[in-house]
């Protein structure tokens, strides 16, 4: 019997390009959902009520106060 902190690596070399593949997938996914991040509307509230009535679009004011 083996004892468990021995690696196998005949075995993990099977599994090396589906790996790579997931890996390769993953950072792909995280670099496409940061790259289409908000363009912020610098303006009054009635301006941007008004551009988005023109474009068919919702408004979303993100606000925070302090404690």
């Amino acid at each position: 019997m083996k004892p468990s902190f021995i690696l196998d690596f005949g075995r993990a070399r099977a599994y090396r390009g589906p790996m790579k593949k997931a890996i390769f997938l993953s950072l792909l996914l995280v670099l496409v959902s940061t790259a289409s991040a908000e363009i912020w509307f610098k303006g009054t509230l009635d301006q941007a009520v008004a551009k988005a009535k023109t474009e068919r679009k919702l408004v979303l004011v993100d606000f925070y106060s302090y404690t």
